[in-house]
């Protein structure tokens, strides 16, 4: 069955001989996605070759983070399988010296290697299921950014010391760790896992107390599975009474990105487009032998996919903007009629234009933190975990963003009506976009720009921005009951 095929797209002919399909490899007619994943004879079958529209792209909202990464294709749940426009995934990691160095002449000489931070860009489509509700991706990615600025949760990790026997056998109910203080802070019982460095085997455990003065804790039951001292740890992570910030993305091409938090959402309406939400999330880790299980469970996935209910692309011409209740009072800095710039053919209400652009960028500012936090047992993959981040933290919340419009014989108008140094009295906005809406109580304005050419009509841009009176305010996605 097997002939030669011709590939013209090289710098120079190639012919690329594919092995034949033996009689006993059956590939059923109605999973013709799967079909290039069942023979992997060519390197142009690989998943790393095929076109974008192979890969699937799913939320975890298990907690996963090194060096308890998990993923577990029986929780599969449809509501979280992307329909996506865009994955990128982008590793940094310089290389280069930061400054010339005297004596290395016209080249350089020195080098050397930065930490690596690694983080993921989505192109979302919005979406309403057929009930009326937001795409359930969008919603799950949008209410982690509102817990994002909580900063990564953190893990414990302690290495058994010598005071164990080199090989931790069955019925052991008692563990010495090397750091016995970083796991104070739980309250007894709590849960934990016994792992191996660079292993699948695992056993979950139950800490009834510990001792400070021996550097041991205390186990429920004894052990059921060996371990070694040199490569086992205990592990253990402190449990959240609200909603986690941190999630995990699964990836046919990239394997399990795990630790992962938003960073950003961007919304950018315009009439006549579909509304697409630009999403970046920062990851503390990237483990691609998860890669090899999503290929075998490529049958579950499938199964999953057919159980996703239709639904419809939102549209920028469904948005509408309207005031919120504004919160009076003058602050002593006087109105609008004080100020001379706010004259001429204007008036104090929200009159007809037509909008072309309305942008929303919804920023947590999280920056990474780089620790010696690593316990791996080996020097290489110990050094390797160092150069990821350890954790994320937020340096506040940013919510900004702009309208551009035409509009009639009133420039200005909404800039002269929102902005200026009575701005905080005129209340803020709602970004009502049909099936949700986004609140945003109190907003201030600013003047960008107001551009116009021999042949095109006056563009008038004006920029917000999200201030609160209220600590604990969120700008979370509210369900309108318009469908």
């Amino acid at each position: 069955m097997a002939k030669n095929k011709e590939f013209t797209a090289f710098s120079t002919p190639q012919t690329i001989i594919p092995s034949s399909i033996g009689s006993s490899e059956f590939v059923s007619s109605t999973h013709i996605f799967q079909a290039n994943y069942n023979n992997f004879s060519t390197q142009t079958y690989f998943p790393a070759y095929e076109t974008g529209y192979f890969d699937v792209v799913a939320i975890s909202r298990e907690f996963a983070a090194n060096p308890d990464l998990n993923l577990n294709f029986s929780n599969l749940d449809s509501n979280y399988l992307f329909s996506v426009e865009n994955f990128s995934l982008n590793y940094r990691q310089t290389a280069e010296y930061d400054s010339r160095l005297a004596g290395e002449g016209a080249n350089p000489s020195t080098f050397y290697i930065s930490n690596s931070e690694c983080s993921v860009s989505i192109n979302i489509p919005l979406r309403v299921e057929s009930w009326g509700y937001v795409d359930f991706v969008f919603a799950a990615l949008y209410d982690f950014f509102i817990e994002g600025y909580k900063g990564s949760p953190s893990t414990v990790v302690g290495r058994f010391t010598t005071d164990n026997s080199s090989t931790i056998g069955i019925g052991t109910s008692v563990l010495y760790i090397d750091n016995i203080a970083n796991f104070l802070s739980f309250s007894t019982p709590f849960t934990a896992k016994i792992k191996v460095d660079d292993s699948s085997l695992s056993e979950t455990v139950t800490v009834t107390s510990y001792s400070k003065r021996d550097r041991s804790v205390t186990l429920s039951a004894g052990i059921s599975t060996s371990f070694s001292r040199s490569s086992g740890y205990l592990w253990a992570y402190p449990t959240n009474s609200e909603r986690e910030p941190s999630f995990s993305l699964y990836s046919l091409k990239q394997g399990l990105i795990a630790g992962c938090l938003v960073d950003k959402i961007s919304l950018t309406f315009r009439p006549g487009e579909s509304i697409i939400a630009r999403v970046d999330i920062k990851a503390l880790d990237i483990d691609r032998t998860f890669q090899t299980n999503m290929v075998s469970n490529f049958e579950t996935i499938l199964q999953a996919y057919s159980k996703r209910k239709p639904s419809f692309v939102l549209n920028g011409r469904n948005l509408r903007i309207y005031k919120s209740i504004p919160d009076y009072g003058f602050f002593g800095l006087g109105t609008l009629a004080e100020n001379n710039f706010f004259g001429g053919y204007q008036q104090s209400e929200l009159q007809n234009m037509f909008i072309n652009e309305v942008t929303l960028e919804l920023s947590n500012n999280l920056k990474p933190v780089h620790t010696l936090a690593s316990k791996h047992n080996d020097r290489v993959q110990r050094k390797n975990k160092n150069n990821l981040p350890f954790a994320y933290y937020s340096e506040g919340r940013n919510i900004s963003g702009s309208i551009k419009y035409t509009g009639p014989i009133k420039p200005w108008s909404i800039a002269e009506f929102l902005a200026g140094p009575s701005v905080v009295n005129n209340g803020g906005i709602t970004l009502d976009m049909g099936p949700a809406k986004i609140e945003l109580p109190e907003v201030v304005w600013s003047v960008e720009n107001s551009t116009y050419e021999m042949t095109t009509t006056e563009m008038k841009t004006v920029n917000f921005s999200v201030v609160t009176q209220n600590y604990d305010f969120n700008p979370v996605l509210k369900s309108t009951g318009v469908y």
